[in-house]
């Protein structure tokens, strides 16, 4: 049963997950105003709304086999303002089920750990051979600043534990640097 759903997509606790063999949606398009690095921000003038978004990484494994992440966040308007958190995408791809049935997320900074939990189910699809999923973390933005900052981090997505490399932190630096004060 589904509960606690966040703006209707998103949902805190639900039934074990469907994976469909139908191919991923296409991304939506819109024009970038503004570009930063590794970062851009897009604007949808149907929903007079900016997308602060970064590029995909590629943290773990290799491309059919492994996780890329990104970050992303909505501003009302044409410009990207400082948001209340920052919502880290992650693209898990295996040969089964692994990342669709095991959400969990930990971020540890240093030694301390600043995120800890299960991930939300967006959506997975699978070809019969390779799953692919989509999956959610929203960070305070505070923390997504101490996580951007840092010289050591590390995360666990699932049964996967990696450290984030410097050029993926670049990524999430150059996020920052499109906010307008």
């Amino acid at each position: 049963m589904v509960s606690a759903c966040n703006f209707g997509r998103t949902c805190f606790a639900q039934d074990k997950p469907i994976v469909s063999t139908a191919p991923p949606p296409p991304a939506a398009n819109y024009p970038v105003t503004k570009e930063a690095g590794k970062a851009k921000v897009s604007y949808n003038a149907k929903k007079d709304e900016s997308i602060a978004d970064t590029k995909n990484s590629l943290v773990y494994g290799k491309s059919l086999d492994g996780i890329l992440i990104s970050a992303q966040f909505l501003s009302k308007g044409k410009n990207a303002v400082k948001p209340k958190s920052i919502n880290l995408k992650i693209y898990p791809a295996a040969k089964d089920r692994t990342y669709v049935d095991d959400r969990t997320i930990k971020i540890i900074v240093g030694k301390k750990q600043v995120i800890s939990g299960a991930s939300n189910f967006i959506r997975a699809n699978s070809n019969g051979q390779i799953t692919l999923a989509a999956l959610e973390q929203e960070i305070p933005y505070k923390t997504f600043v101490k996580i951007s900052k840092a010289k050591n981090v590390k995360m666990q997505i699932g049964p996967a534990i990696f450290e984030l490399k410097d050029s993926d932190l670049e990524a999430f630096r150059d996020l920052l640097k499109t906010i307008e004060d």
